[in-house]
């Protein structure tokens, strides 16, 4: 019986974890060093409500990825999910590959997966980016499960962009400043690059290193999650929104 199980993706999960978690760390850090240069008593104590909020944040961080992402196998009969779930094809009710599915990670993201509805169970989801292998999943699901066929796989190349010149494409491209990445991206990133071009004018060295580091951290963070898609008859070619 061939089983699937998931890779968690290296960049999306692995290396957004660990960018929030020292991001929440260090921004704590230095919101609980102004401790002793509050004007009140209140403001001090306000200053170090809002440092461990940020700690607390690093540690929550770490939680919610991984209880979005458990670990998952999927074969023939069933699908299991962080070793000790398991859930019989037989039983489901409902399945969309496709769709905006609640991440429950801050706020009410809604980040693409697949949505699986067992009965008498709570609905259960699959985020595309979570994992590496996310394609083989969802190709086994629709294959196996839904369309009852035997499974075949396909070799996906990769094409050098010289080999597309000729090509005429029809791009699918969101605006960036209507998700959560985006946002996140300039509301920190542009701060960053104000005070990094202010400490040029005035050679400011210690502000330009802070200032540079800060801003390149926070675009490494986010750039590589803002892309959109280009679609011609023999190519399908992905961009990034804020890389040429």
């Amino acid at each position: 019986m061939e089983t699937i199980t998931s890779r968690r993706h290296f960049g999306k999960f692995y290396l957004v974890i660990t960018g929030s978690v020292l991001f929440f760390l260090i921004l704590g850090f230095l919101v609980g060093a102004l401790h002793d240069e509050a004007f009140t008593k209140a403001g001090g104590i306000v200053l170090l409500l809002v440092a461990s909020l940020l700690v607390f944040m690093a540690f929550y961080t770490v939680f919610r990825y991984f209880k979005n992402a458990p670990q998952i196998q999927v074969n023939s009969d069933s699908i299991t999910f962080n070793h000790s779930e398991t859930y019989f094809w037989k039983d489901i009710e409902k399945i969309e590959m496709t769709g905006k599915r609640p991440f429950k990670f801050i706020g009410s993201e809604l980040i693409e997966g697949v949505l699986l509805k067992f009965k008498g169970q709570k609905e259960k989801y699959i985020f595309d980016d979570m994992y590496a292998n996310t394609p083989a999943i969802k190709s086994f699901i629709q294959k196996v499960v839904i369309d009852k066929e035997p499974l075949k796989t396909t070799q996906i190349s990769q094409v050098e962009s010289i080999d597309m010149i000729n090509e005429v494409f029809v791009y699918y491209k969101g605006n960036q400043f209507s998700c959560m990445e985006g946002i996140t991206l300039w509301l920190f990133l542009l701060p960053a690059l104000f005070v990094l071009t202010k400490s040029l004018i005035l050679i400011k060295i210690g502000s330009i290193e802070g200032s540079f580091l800060f801003g390149m951290f926070i675009f490494l963070l986010f750039v590589f999650r803002l892309y959109y898609f280009g679609l011609s008859d023999d190519y399908l070619a992905i961009k990034l929104h804020n890389i040429f």
